[in-house]
């Protein structure tokens, strides 16, 4: 859970620095995974920070990156996987696809 309100909390930090509003967070279940999906209408991110962005500390204006690239090592230690889009004149797209488990309770 902190690694998704890390990445909405981005979103929401790009929107304010945008004057923007509205932010969109898209909840989807499919047959093997839920999909998370943060949208913001930010700024968005320039290409050569988003290609490293979640896999090494990215210096910014509002900071290293830290949090994109603990969230990004917890959803992979989770199964997961998370994907980060982002158009200068868009803002930025985060989903999370974290793998589905059973419903079934074993007993022990």
């Amino acid at each position: 859970m902190p690694s998704i309100l890390n990445l909405i909390s981005n979103g929401v930090r790009a929107n304010e620095q945008a004057k923007q509003t509205d932010i969109e967070v898209i909840f989807t279940s499919e047959p093997t995974e839920h999909v998370i999906t943060i949208l913001d209408k930010g700024e968005g991110i320039a290409e050569e920070r988003l290609a490293q962005l979640g896999h090494n500390v990215v210096n910014s204006e509002s900071g290293l990156g830290m949090a994109v690239l603990l969230s990004h090592a917890t959803i992979e230690r989770l199964g997961g996987h998370l994907l980060i889009e982002s158009d200068v004149t868009d803002g930025t797209k985060c989903t999370i696809k974290l793998p589905r488990v059973s419903d079934e309770v074993t007993a022990c």
